[in-house]
């Protein structure tokens, strides 16, 4: 008897939340040790308790909003392979650095990290489902940093985006590209 394949959506979920809360505060450290940004009340090595948590459920929502929107349009789970997995996470953790080392100004930044991500979509995953979850990260991105900052718990250097920097958005767009094809990948 032939078994269907099933996702594994479980096993991407705790995945996810175990790569964002590691992987995560390790590159909000090449933010807060640039200089870029800070928290109100840090704690050890510039961070915060709840810095874990948050790229946690970030990776989460970034990778299961992936799974969930491609089953929305109709799309078959496809493994997205090793390669692209890889130069996916590799240009996330190198928009990352850029946006914490790079000596430029905020809009400079913003068009390099915007091109930058175009390029990666364009030749990694031109999809519908991978526009709707760069669109969906750099906007939800946007708000949860817009509220931390509203409420004096994190600070930006670069605030021409009512608080929050313009090269934000396009980073949020190089992880949903990279964190969805892991989704992909685990599920």
């Amino acid at each position: 008897m032939h078994r269907m394949h099933t996702p594994r959506w479980g096993r991407a979920a705790l995945v996810l939340l175990l790569v964002g809360g590691t992987v995560g505060p390790v590159l909000d450290g090449l933010h807060t040790f640039s200089g870029v940004t800070w928290y109100a009340t840090p704690q050890l090595l510039r961070s915060v308790w709840w810095c874990p948590p948050l790229f946690a459920g970030a990776a989460l929502s970034i990778g299961l909003g992936r799974l969930v929107t491609e089953k929305l349009l109709g799309v078959p789970l496809e493994d997205p392979g090793a390669l692209k997995a890889s130069l996916s996470m590799i240009s996330f953790v190198a928009g990352y650095a850029l946006s914490g080392f790079f000596p430029a100004s905020e809009p400079a930044k913003a068009t390099i990290l915007l091109v930058w991500a175009v390029l990666v979509f364009v030749r990694l995953d031109p999809s519908r489902a991978a526009a709707l979850g760069a669109l969906g990260a750099g906007l939800g991105g946007w708000v949860v940093e817009h509220t931390l900052v509203g409420q004096g718990l994190f600070f930006h250097r670069e605030t021409m985006l009512d608080g929050i920097p313009l090269w934000l958005p396009p980073l949020y767009f190089l992880a949903a590209l990279a964190i969805g094809h892991l989704a992909r990948r685990l599920a």
